[in-house]
């Protein structure tokens, strides 16, 4: 799978799939069989015997021995995931629009790079 990623600060990054690599993450069994959808509080027993309650949260996930909740899943994502998964960031719409068509432009039958302004003629891209 032949790639290109566009930043907002105009950088690239271009892959293919010349190496491919496995993530795994572990969980108790029955945490993958329950309902995903509706928790409320979970409360466990740690590795060291103490008592834990996890509540008041959008996300719940086992990890290290614990679980954990939280209301943002990227700070989690970009931990377990080790860049698996990419973040997205909003800027300006006309700075997008020219990121956009950068993309648009890309070349793939021959696989060119096609060097366009970038920010008024700040920055180019390749």
């Amino acid at each position: 799978m032949k790639f290109r990623i566009y930043y907002q600060d105009g950088s690239t990054v271009d892959g293919d799939d010349e190496e491919m690599v496995t993530i795994t993450l572990t969980a108790p069994k029955k945490w993958l069989e329950a309902p995903n959808d509706g928790l409320q509080t979970i409360v466990y027993k740690n590795g060291k015997g103490s008592i834990q309650h996890r509540n008041a949260a959008d996300y719940y996930f086992p990890l290290d021995g614990e679980f954990n909740s939280c209301n943002d899943l990227g700070p989690f994502l970009r931990a377990t995931l080790k860049g698996f998964v990419k973040c997205g960031l909003t800027i300006p719409y006309e700075e997008y629009k020219r990121i956009e068509q950068l993309a648009k432009d890309y070349n793939w039958e021959n696989y060119q790079k096609i060097v366009k302004p970038y920010r008024n003629g700040q920055k180019t891209l390749d």
